[in-house]
C-alpha cells in the first residue's frame, strides 16, 4: 500500500492561481512557447513508445489543459479521447465538445470533485484483445483512492507472471489519468515509474487519498 506524505503543494498552488486554464492547441503563442516549451516538458518520446502515442492519426481536436502536474495535451477523435499527453503537443486546433467535456472532468478531478470520469474514449488504436489491451482495460477497475501492484494487474490481465508487460503496459498508456496507471504501484509499496514523472504520481496518489477522506 502506498502511503501518502504530508501534501500535496501542487494542487494548493493550482487552486490559488484559480484552477486550469486551457486553449486550442493551434495557438502556441502567449501560452506555452512553442516547440521549446515542448521540449522543455520532456515530451520527447521513446521510440518505442511512438506507435501507439504518436502514431495516432485519429485525432482531429486537441487542447492544453494547465494541471496541477503540468500542462496536458487533450486530443480527440469523433470517437472519443484518443491521446492525453504529458506538455504541450500539437496535433489538432479544432476545438470539440469530446475536448471540452475532458478538459471539464480533468479540472473537476483536480478539485477534488470528480472520481470517474465518464468521458468516450477512443481505443482503435491500441484494442486488439493483446496482453497490453487486456491491462489497460484492466486499469480502468482500480478505483479512486486505490492501488495494485503491478502482479496483480499483470493477473487481472490473465497472466499473473508478466509484471514487467504490465509496467510496460502502464508507460504505454495513451491516455494517463483516464485509464489511472497511476495508481499501479511497486509489491514493496513504493511508487515505480511513471510517464509524467515520479512527482507527478506521488501527487495523484496524495490527492485521491485526501480528497477521498473527505467523502
Amino acid at each position: 500500500m502506498y502511503r501518502p506524505s504530508s501534501g500535496f503543494r501542487g494542487v494548493a498552488e493550482w487552486r490559488r492561481r484559480g484552477g486550469a486554464v486551457w486553449r486550442p492547441c493551434g495557438g502556441w503563442g502567449g501560452g506555452w512557447g512553442g516547440a521549446s516549451a515542448a521540449s522543455s516538458c520532456g515530451v520527447l518520446l521513446p521510440d518505442t513508445l511512438k506507435p501507439m502515442l504518436s502514431g495516432n492519426t485519429r485525432a482531429l481536436y486537441g487542447t492544453v489543459v494547465d494541471t496541477p502536474i503540468g500542462p496536458l495535451s487533450v486530443h480527440a477523435s469523433e470517437r472519443g479521447v484518443c491521446t492525453i499527453d504529458f506538455g504541450t503537443i500539437y496535433r489538432g486546433a479544432r476545438s470539440h465538445p469530446i475536448v471540452d467535456a475532458a478538459t471539464t472532468q480533468i479540472c473537476e478531478y483536480f478539485a477534488g470533485e470528480r472520481q470517474v470520469f465518464s468521458v468516450p474514449i477512443d481505443d482503435a488504436a491500441w484494442n486488439d484483445g493483446g496482453f497490453a489491451a487486456r491491462a489497460l482495460h484492466a486499469l480502468r477497475g482500480i478505483g479512486y483512492g486505490q492501488t495494485c501492484s503491478y502482479g496483480a494487474l499483470a493477473g487481472l490481465a490473465g497472466s499473473a507472471a508478466a509484471s514487467r508487460a504490465a509496467g510496460t503496459a502502464c508507460a504505454m498508456n495513451p491516455v494517463p489519468l483516464l485509464i489511472p496507471c497511476h495508481r499501479v504501484i511497486r509489491s514493496d509499496g513504493s511508487l515505480g515509474n511513471y510517464r509524467g514523472g515520479v512527482g507527478a504520481k506521488r501527487l495523484l496518489l496524495e490527492l485521491e487519498q485526501t480528497y477521498r477522506s473527505y467523502r
